[in-house]
């Protein structure tokens, strides 16, 4: 793993301790530094990963945001 990717992972877990911060948005961060080709940064809260696992479960993947409905 380059020095690059090293401190990428390590801000996604630092940014991960945000409550509002979806796991999944700064895995692909972490990973690509790109949604659909566009750059991003770390630090949106909630991405289009989040969003459409909340339209279709309820609730995101990383579980932090949630609906209230899903059980």
């Amino acid at each position: 793993m380059s020095v690059r990717e090293n401190l990428r992972w390590k801000i996604a877990n630092q940014m991960n301790r945000l409550p509002g911060q979806c796991w999944t948005d700064l895995v692909m961060w972490a990973q690509h530094g790109r949604e659909d080709g566009q750059p991003v940064l770390p630090t949106r809260p909630i991405g289009w990963a989040c969003r459409s696992d909340m339209a279709r479960n309820g609730g995101c993947f990383c579980g932090k945001i949630r609906t209230g409905e899903e059980t």
